[in-house]
């Protein structure tokens, strides 16, 4: 009886040990923030849609969307709408390489309805500046459509 208590004890040691050595090896890799951001980074095979216009208060409000091969309505772009601040940081969080596409009032008349202005336009040049300089530095092509 003896006998079969030390054996199992043993084995259970050696699992434990076992156990003890893949878990302290997994635990000794290191896991770096960008290692978490790279993985998590969202991408899109048809690139980003951005939008801009001025809100009736004054404010610049952006729409970052998947691109597609269906027109976004107006509603949806609109709905959606963020300021720069949020802007950036959702910029900040795409993976290196991706392609973001800004669309500018002309583009949106063409596609939409040439009657139908939603006010969709480019900020002043320092805001244009602030998001280039965002894609920039995380290795995003950013193209504006005229």
């Amino acid at each position: 009886m003896m006998g079969r208590f030390l054996v199992g004890s043993s084995s259970i040691t050696i699992l434990f040990s076992l156990f003890t050595a893949i878990s302290g090896s997994e635990a000794a890799q290191p896991h770096t923030e960008s290692a978490r951001e790279t993985s998590a980074s969202p991408r899109s095979m048809k690139g980003w849609e951005l939008y801009s216009w001025q809100a009736k208060t004054g404010e610049w409000r952006f729409t970052l969307c998947p691109g597609t091969n269906r027109l976004k309505s107006i509603q949806e772009i609109l709905s959606q709408g963020v300021p720069l601040g949020e802007l950036r940081q959702q910029l900040s969080r795409l993976a290196a390489g991706e392609h973001v596409f800004w669309r500018s009032a002309a583009w949106f008349q063409e596609t939409h309805n040439p009657q139908f202005d939603p006010g969709c336009r480019q900020p002043p040049a320092e805001t244009v500046g602030v998001i280039k300089d965002v894609c920039a530095k995380r290795g995003l092509q950013l193209r504006i459509i005229p």
